[in-house]
């Protein structure tokens, strides 16, 4: 069963809360009307109670006497909305009264709940639920001349209830009415709240790959709270249109990088074929050919490490890595190809520094700094390491050549995958515009940074910091 929409699960909450503000309000009001019209009828009826009490003071007994006293409590044969009682204490029959011996409330008004009657001079009020309509009384009793007085007044609480009745019925019928208009209202306001996440989703189910981008949702008019969503929305598309184009680039970059290799090995062997040649002929084919072979090799190595970069995200297994001793050591492998090329390689000012992650990774990133530093650098220039606290909980690795001609726009576009600043020469050294591109990497999985800068005067600096073990003692 799949569940409501949310605009009628809103409502239905709206209508919940309502309805129980409603009940509650309506219990209040009838409670506070009950009290009130309670408190109103019990003033009237120790009004008339006192009265009749003062008239049977002045006038005592006898028929004209019980007359009067009818006559002020508004009883009359046709009207017995208002009862009453005469007596003394220790008399055996009434001074006055509103009911004859054997009426239908003769025996209720002798019949008084409780025990204890009131203190002279107060009053106690009581129900009388015996008499058919229900009554409401009061009992007061005063000391007089013939002795302690009791006087009793009991009126019909039937305009009472119907009162209370219409005022509740009132309530009731505007509660409804306020509920379902409420619980109509809730809806559209909810429908035309969410109008622009279905017009996103509308929107987003006609997305492609042709059409990719933030254009594919259009900006319209959206309330406040859910503007940060539809930009969102907006945004994750800009960013995903451009992770696409930038795995399009790659893949015909990559297409061609290991194209390129595979075909010239092709073109080497098909031209030694045409012809018998001199051994020596075939001997240098195949070494021509096992060149870029190897280079197809290098080409893939580069881009099966830079695809275990992205899918491995953040490094989860890292041990703690003697930054010093790794810059030794790459100075040591890359040596040889300094000597080979007339250039000079230098390590300066390396502190003792330890960092966490892995020895290997760290390797290929100065590796690759080294060998691009050799390469592209001035001939028979100095490539200089350097090993230093940066004093922010950070390592700095820097790698200088003497070179400096790398234009400023350029600089932004180094660690881009496949760019290489000088075509031409890249390839003839060997370059395939991938060794930036680990280098930024392996430095981001580390929770480090690559920067390059470039200037004629002070030469080409790579500058990597990474974060120092946690453990590393301070300077």
């Amino acid at each position: 069963m799949s569940p409501l929409p949310l605009r009628w699960r809103v409502s239905l909450a709206v209508g919940f809360l309502l309805t129980a503000v409603v009940g509650a309000n309506t219990i209040g009001a009838y409670v506070d009307l009950r009290e009130f019209l309670t408190s109103q009828m019990d003033g009237a009826l120790t009004s008339t109670a006192r009265q009749i009490m003062e008239a049977f003071e002045d006038r005592g007994g006898g028929e004209d006497t019980t007359e009067d006293l009818a006559a002020i409590a508004g009883y009359t044969g046709r009207s017995r909305t208002t009862r009453f009682r005469v007596w003394v204490d220790g008399e055996t029959s009434d001074y006055a009264g509103s009911e004859t011996p054997g009426g239908e409330g003769y025996a209720a008004l002798r019949a008084l709940p409780g025990s204890a009657p009131p203190l002279p001079d107060r009053e106690r009020y009581f129900d009388l639920p015996d008499l058919g309509e229900g009554y409401r009384a009061v009992w007061l009793r005063r000391p007089t001349a013939s002795g302690l007085a009791n006087v009793i007044v009991a009126s019909t609480t039937v305009h009472l209830r119907h009162e209370i009745e219409e005022i509740v019925r009132l309530r009731l019928i505007s509660g409804a009415m306020i509920l379902l208009l409420s619980v109509a209202a809730a809806a559209v306001i909810v429908w035309r709240g969410l109008r622009p996440v279905a017009r996103t989703a509308e929107a987003l189910r006609g997305v492609t790959l042709r059409n990719l981008g933030p254009e594919a949702v259009e900006r319209f008019p959206a309330p406040a709270e859910l503007r940060p969503l539809v930009e969102a929305v907006r945004t994750m598309l800009a960013r995903l249109e451009e992770s696409v184009s930038r795995e399009r680039r790659f893949t015909a970059d990559a297409s061609h990088e290991l194209r390129t290799p595979i075909a010239t090995a092709k073109s080497i062997l098909q031209t030694i074929r045409l012809r018998p040649r001199q051994s020596e002929d075939y001997c240098r084919a195949i070494d021509d050919a096992l060149a870029e072979l190897d280079r197809l090799r290098r080409r893939t190595e580069q881009l099966l490490l830079l695809a275990r970069l992205d899918e491995a995200g953040a490094l989860t297994e890292a041990a703690p890595v003697e930054l010093d001793r790794v810059v030794v050591d790459v100075a040591a492998h890359f040596a040889a190809l300094a000597e080979a090329q007339g250039s000079r390689l230098l390590c300066a000012d390396l502190l003792p520094v330890r960092v966490r992650g892995s020895r290997e990774l760290l390797e290929q990133l100065l590796g690759n700094l080294v060998d691009n530093a050799l390469r592209h650098g001035p001939e028979k220039g100095t490539v200089t390491l350097a090993l230093s606290r940066a004093g922010n909980g950070r390592a700095a690795i820097t790698v200088h050549d003497e070179g400096g001609a790398i234009p400023p726009e350029a600089l932004a576009q180094l660690t881009d995958r496949f760019f290489r600043l000088d075509s031409s020469r890249s390839r003839s050294t060997g370059g395939s515009g991938l060794g930036l591109s680990i280098a930024r990497e392996i430095a981001l999985h580390h929770g480090g940074s690559l920067l390059v800068s470039s200037d004629p005067a002070s030469g080409t600096v790579c500058r990597v910091e990474l974060p120092l073990d946690r453990e590393e003692p301070g300077p």
